[in-house]
């Protein structure tokens, strides 16, 4: 059986250090080198978002612009070789006269 200490005034070792951590899981002290700029560590989020940004450049905004090239061509998915169009294809839709009435409701 463990020996009790009784005579007053004495307190028994302590295996927390006066902030309350437990002296097992102290941390060793920093290594010494270089701390890091404060350039490296604006450009830490960046790092995170590059991903993401790249993934929303290739599946969005490529095919936009894609489709705005192919706009100003005739037959561009029909033919191998295409002609350019220039404004004449949105010239066409806009007079078109059923594009110029717009939608009409359905008859039940």
């Amino acid at each position: 059986m463990p020996r009790r200490n009784t005579r007053r005034g004495t307190r028994p070792r302590r295996s927390h250090d006066p902030d309350g951590t437990p002296a097992s899981t102290r941390a060793a002290p920093a290594a010494p080198g270089r701390p890091r700029s404060t350039l490296a560590r604006r450009l830490v989020p960046y790092g995170f978002l590059s991903p993401t940004v790249l993934l929303i450049v290739v599946l969005m905004v490529v095919p936009i612009v894609m489709v705005v090239g192919y706009s100003f061509r005739d037959n561009v998915i029909v033919q191998e070789i295409s002609v350019l169009a220039g404004f004449a294809n949105y010239t066409k839709v806009l007079t078109y006269p059923d594009f110029l009435a717009g939608p009409q409701p359905r008859a039940r």
